[in-house]
């Protein structure tokens, strides 16, 4: 009996600790969910982007919701950025715009999704977001998604700065999704303390900016977790919150915008993805880069410095005739709007900035040189010829595919994925260095790059580069070589020595002068132009100069021919020095281009007096004097209208052409009336015509690299094509 009572206890027991095991293991389990898993998984997520198509392996884990919102994060970083991307409107799903959004969240394990706003027609006071939550550790995180790609009509909200603290596209936006937010917790009440997960990308990062910024300082969430990606500009009162980032990339046009120029910064902290232009020590994240880009895209990533200096001389010209915000909002937002509105917020952004401002020209006819100097900028970089010319560029310089989006290329999600994922050391992906030297070197000499004692590229003067003695014509650092000059783009980060060797048989003049270009304003800085008188093989050394300086020379062993000092700053001086559109640098512009007109000016009275000496031969009564003023003055107009031309037209020397053609045909019209009565004389006025045309297209030509070579090249030709025409005229008088 005792035995069966035993029996009958221990079965008791048993039941009741499988069913203390029944009820306790559902409730751990549910307790170690809500704590959050520390396992760190992969995810994948896809977009569609700019045309391109992006699919990747994102981290993901709940444990990152319970650390610290002010501590940075790389994976949780790399997660924003997943999310970030995947919240462009899906064009091929117009029903579901936000599927690869909603995808990727469930796929992170959030529910109770809110994404109504995808689906409504978008307008330039509209804005897309998505809304999701996840029980984590006790509390309810709420994920924020800001719509970053194929807006639509969306578009034209960037444009909208107006005159508020906030940029207005950015601010009002940013106000809609913090009551979209409210509502939707007030939906989906969870009796949990909050927090937020909010990111976005470019247009969606700076509307996710401003979010991330109103909710931390409402002090209503428990952790306000903020990762944006591209951002532009948002506030004239930025406040650094430490629990928003910030990254960018140094090369992307779009995080420029609005201008640092204008007071226009972020909230929270940038933090800067490392770039060859900025940093001397990147080539490990680079080549990384580089193959993540491929393995994403299937092509190479553009990595070209000329890309960016043709946007930074683009945003430095708008700044010179909009100093400041106010200028660009009364007069030159409507008009974006406007056209941006028309396209249905699409169309070439080179374009319709041109299409603005030639609008805004036709308005306001007393507007600055700097503007004319833009629009004939953006005609050239929008020209077809221009992007075919690119086109021949190495793949890594140049995505035929891509157009004028090339100029956009460091705005591509497809690199910003690419660089986020090249390392996990943020001391490796990240610097604060912003700023780099373009060097301009003229002359005919060889060009050494070192770095200390170690040499770190060459350039000889035929345009070959060599790294490590062999051909390597993509090495760091980046060189563009022409006829006569050499352009070479060096990081400030370090000083480096830059050795001229010179090659030419006589003596020659070899000029220095460099650009410093920094990552927040747009506006450069130039300290000084050194010139060296060098025989054959002498050498001229300048340095790079980290601490905020351009270029300094080397006084050992040189004969300094000339020095400008602090030449005053403007964009049309830094472009008339970095064509040098001058006979001689050593001496100033201004006396160069009256220096030029005079030649000019001379040549022409020397045709003149040609004409009058046939009219002599000819026995054509005339008024000597009086003939002999008009001819001067034909030469005079001539002067003034190509160096008007040459002033006005930096970048187009076949316009430049156009003013001298006419003032050439003028001279010679006027003198075939004196000989229309002898028929066999128009044919030695059609050579004679034909000998001033090819002058003319010579000196058209020239002018774009215009050195003292050339120069004496022009005159020469000038003489022997005076001396030809004198002898045909001479001969027809004999006649």
């Amino acid at each position: 009996m005792s035995r069966s009572r035993a029996g009958s206890r221990v079965l008791s027991a048993l039941v009741c600790v499988m069913i203390c095991f029944a009820v306790c293991i559902p409730a751990i389990t549910g307790i170690a969910e809500a704590a959050g898993s520390d396992e760190i998984r992969s995810v994948t997520g896809e977009s569609t982007m700019f045309g391109l198509s992006l699919s990747w392996e994102y981290p993901y884990s709940d444990a990152f919701f319970l650390q610290p919102d002010d501590q940075y994060n790389h994976q949780l970083a790399q997660a924003s950025l997943g999310l970030a991307v995947a919240s462009t409107r899906h064009k091929d799903k117009p029903q579901e715009q936000e599927y690869d959004l909603v995808n990727l969240l469930e796929r992170m394990g959030f529910s109770a999704f809110d994404t109504a706003s995808y689906r409504t027609l978008p307008t330039p006071v509209s804005i897309g977001y998505g809304f999701a939550q996840k029980q984590i550790g006790g509390a309810t995180v709420v994920a924020c998604v800001v719509c970053g790609g194929n807006y639509g009509l969306e578009w034209a909200s960037n444009l909208t700065i107006g005159e508020t603290i906030r940029s207005e596209g950015f601010g009002v936006s940013g106000g809609k999704v913090q009551e979209a937010l409210k509502a939707y917790l007030e939906a989906h009440p969870s009796g949990n303390p909050l927090k937020l997960w909010i990111t976005g990308y470019s247009r969606g990062g700076a509307v996710a900016n401003v979010l991330a910024a109103d909710c931390t300082a409402s002090g209503e969430y428990e952790s306000v977790y903020a990762y944006t990606f591209a951002t532009p500009r948002t506030t004239r009162e930025p406040i650094a919150y430490p629990n928003i980032f910030n990254i960018i990339q140094k090369e992307d046009i779009v995080p420029k915008v609005p201008l640092y120029d204008w007071g226009y910064e972020r909230y929270g902290i940038d933090r800067y993805l490392v770039s060859p232009l900025t940093d001397a020590d990147c080539a490990a994240v680079m080549e990384r880069t580089a193959e993540n880009y491929r393995r994403m895209a299937g092509s190479e990533m553009v990595t070209n410095p000329e890309i960016d200096y043709e946007v930074r001389t683009i945003l430095d010209y708008l700044l010179s005739f909009l100093p400041e915000s106010r200028i660009y909002a009364q007069h030159l937002q409507p008009l974006a709007v406007e056209i941006m509105s028309k396209n249905g917020g699409t169309g070439d952004a080179l374009k319709v900035l041109l299409e603005t401002l030639q609008r805004y020209e036709m308005q306001h006819r007393g507007s600055n040189r700097e503007l004319k100097q833009l629009l004939d900028y953006l005609i050239t970089l929008i020209d077809v010829q221009h992007f075919q010319n690119r086109a021949a560029l190495p793949p890594d310089q140049w995505n035929p595919d891509l157009g004028s989006l090339n100029l956009f290329h460091a705005h591509l999600a497809t690199e910003y994925v690419a660089k986020m994922f090249a390392s996990d050391d943020p001391g490796e992906l990240y610097s604060d260095s912003l700023d780099y030297i373009r060097l301009m070197v003229y002359g005919d000499a060889d060009i050494t790059i070192m770095d200390g004692s170690t040499v770190l590229k060459q350039i000889l003067a035929d345009g070959t580069e060599l790294a490590g003695g062999v051909p390597a014509p993509n090495s760091f650092p980046d060189a563009r070589w022409s006829e006569g000059k050499t352009v070479i783009t060096l990081p400030a980060d370090r000083s480096l020595t830059v050795k001229i060797e010179s090659k030419a048989a006589l003596p020659q003049t070899v000029t220095c002068t460099g650009f410093r270009a920094s990552g927040r304003t747009v506006r450069a800085k130039v300290d000084r132009v050194y010139s060296y008188l060098l025989n054959a093989g002498e050498t001229a050394v300048i340095r790079t100069a980290a601490d905020g300086g351009v270029i300094e020379a080397d006084s050992a062993g040189q004969t300094d021919v000339s020095v400008m000092v602090e030449p005053l700053y403007s964009p049309t001086t830094a472009m008339r020095l970095e064509n040098n559109q001058v006979l001689n640098i050593t001496i100033s512009g201004f006396t160069n281009w009256i220096l030029l007109l005079t030649v000019v000016l001379l040549l022409q009275l020397i045709i003149s007096l040609i004409l009058l000496l046939f009219r002599r031969m000819r026995n054509r009564k005339r008024n000597k004097t009086a003939a002999l003023i008009w001819h001067a003055a034909c030469a005079v107009v001539f002067a003034i209208l190509e160096g008007a031309m040459w002033y006005l037209f930096p970048h187009l020397p076949m316009i430049r052409m156009i003013p001298g053609i006419l003032a050439f045909a003028a001279i010679v019209l006027y003198a075939l009336k004196g000989c229309l009565s002898v028929s066999h004389d128009w044919k030695a006025f059609r050579i004679f015509l034909g000998v001033l045309t090819a002058c003319m297209v010579l000196q058209s030509l020239l002018l774009g690299d215009y050195t003292t070579g050339k120069a004496m090249l022009l005159i020469v030709f000038y003489i022997l094509a005076t001396a030809a025409a004198c002898m045909i005229l001479w001969r027809k008088s004999v006649d």
